[in-house]
């Protein structure tokens, strides 16, 4: 297989593949490879083109009357904010050769901004903790470390009354396994609390009554969706593994009741209440079974399209709200859950539920998270 150097567009599928050959390499025994730091190169700007997609809608006269604030993480481990859909981001953490941040996320108040932050060990491992900054970029501090550098903390999200963080910690287990666990912590510091095992990348509801979470299957490397009650009691499956090749970035609508999240590629089976999308023979031959081959073809051409889909909390109806293959997608809500915004490799776009038109807001970019608030 020849070896080609990836687009943006293709960057999404690389993380994917780099999970399967992990996991192949250690079905085979021999051991992954130690992670290392190293920042991707800055891109030029035309490398980013604008999206010619006849679903982005012109913007209405007037403007979008957004509300709030953006803040997302660029491809270098910056983290930045701006005025939504004011175009005009500003850095409120600045990346180091040696330090770089991700997964930013909002207080219930805006005011503060918790993210993952990765650095150099002077041993040279890599060290992945979680930090807390001011929105206008002051006052940045650790707020839990990892009790060892093979241990990973990231993706923290805040419970509704900005006491705690949900963060997800996560070590591997060998020969050819991997530990992830759902923990809650205090904001000010201290001991993580576990909340559910076998569980990543929680997001509380805003009446602080539920979490939603991913499980990965180690055996397929597909995730599923799940919901349970704040303390990680009561787990519910909303969506099982292989129905799509990655699920991410699951979020509460702001009454408590829905749940976008983003995922990709077409479903292998019906969902609950969405259509059934047609496929040719070639792309029902890229069963479960067969996805590392079908995820190796795709890449080369087009790498993994995503979109966005949305269900409800019992998982008797999914919907899907775009059709457009966006390049990792993160969604997140605006505040009278009204429209949804996502942030993909080509700049900031929102979603307004009623009409499903899509707009762009803002021509900012980047990878490695997003929030609105």
């Amino acid at each position: 297989m020849r070896i080609l150097f990836l687009d943006h567009s293709a960057r999404a599928a690389a993380v994917v593949l780099t999970i399967f050959l992990i996991a192949l390499l250690a079905a085979c025994g021999v051991p992954p490879p130690t992670p290392t730091l190293v920042p991707p190169p800055t891109l030029p700007s035309e490398t980013f083109p604008h999206p010619q997609n006849p679903a982005i809608e012109p913007t209405p006269v007037g403007g979008l009357n957004l509300k709030g604030r953006f803040v997302f993480a660029q491809g270098d481990g910056s983290l930045l904010v701006e005025d939504a859909g004011s175009n005009s981001p500003r850095v409120v953490f600045k990346a180091t050769t040696d330090l770089r941040g991700d997964s930013p996320v909002f207080s219930a108040d805006g005011k503060q901004i918790a993210f993952s932050a990765s650095s150099f060990t002077k041993d040279g491992a890599v060290l992945q903790d979680v930090r807390v900054i001011n929105v206008d970029g002051t006052s940045l501090r650790v707020v839990t470390t990892p009790e060892q550098p093979k241990i990973t903390l990231g993706f923290p999200a805040w419970s509704p009354d900005g006491k705690d963080l949900f963060i997800t910690q996560s070590y591997s287990v060998p020969p050819a396994s991997q530990h992830d666990e759902i923990d809650r912590v205090s904001v000010n510091g201290g001991p993580l609390r576990q909340v559910i095992e076998n569980a990543r990348e929680a997001s509380p509801s805003s009446d602080g009554k539920r979490i939603v979470f991913s499980r990965l299957d180690l055996q397929t490397y597909s995730s599923s969706l799940w919901i349970a009650d704040i303390d990680g009691s009561s787990p519910k499956q909303l969506l099982g593994t292989g129905v799509f090749a990655a699920i991410y970035g699951a979020r509460f609508a702001p009454d408590s009741q829905s749940i976008v999240f983003a995922a990709s590629g077409t479903p292998n089976k019906k969902l609950p209440g969405a259509y059934t999308l047609n496929r040719s023979s070639r792309d029902d031959a890229c069963a479960v079974s067969l996805v590392f081959i079908c995820l190796v073809e795709k890449a080369e051409a087009h790498g993994l399209p995503w979109d966005l889909w949305l269900v409800n909390l019992d998982g008797t109806k999914f919907e899907r709200l775009t059709e457009i293959e966006l390049d990792s997608p993160v969604p997140a809500w605006s505040g009278d859950g009204k429209q949804i915004a996502f942030s993909d490799a080509t700049g900031i776009y929102v979603l307004a539920l009623a009409t499903k038109k899509i707009y762009q807001a803002s021509e900012s970019r980047g990878y490695g998270g997003f929030d609105w608030r």
